[in-house]
């Protein structure tokens, strides 16, 4: 809307807010149906004499150019990130280490069912790691192939 300063204009005492053409009282939204219609640029200033042919073309213009961004960002953003960062494999293998090997006199001296939740928790963390391992190949070599 920054862009199109001075041709647009939205108040919410001017037809409640909906965005009008600058000095009028003509909602953007009829010149976008009569395009949609089939009517020209013409026809549509003939229908609104308050409406300049300047700020009609601006309005164009400006939903040319965004549809255009809109475009360039979606191609661009197709690609994706690595599955996983480097940080947070480390956190991983933290997290593991912690309730893995390390982790077991604590559990295992502190609760009822310590061996019980070690071997759980142990069983777990390799099952995580084998598949954030699994996803993060697949995901590298989908990457090889779209290259």
């Amino acid at each position: 809307m920054e862009d199109l300063k001075g041709i647009v204009h939205s108040d919410s005492e001017i037809m409640g807010g909906t965005p009008v053409f600058a000095g009028t009282r003509v909602p953007l939204k009829n010149l976008i149906d009569a395009l949609e219609g089939g009517e020209s640029i013409e026809d549509f200033l003939e229908g609104f004499p308050t409406v300049k042919r300047s700020q009609a073309i601006a309005v164009i213009q400006a939903g040319q150019l965004k549809v255009l961004e809109t475009v360039a960002d979606a191609t661009t953003s197709s690609r994706k990130p690595p599955a996983f960062t480097p940080k947070q494999w480390l956190l991983y293998w933290c997290v593991f280490l912690v309730f893995g090997p390390l982790g077991y006199p604590l559990i295992a001296s502190r609760w009822k069912y310590g061996k019980t939740a070690y071997l759980t928790t142990m069983v777990f963390f390799i099952f995580l790691g084998i598949l954030l391992t699994v996803l993060s190949k697949r995901q590298k070599s989908q990457q090889t192939d779209q290259s």
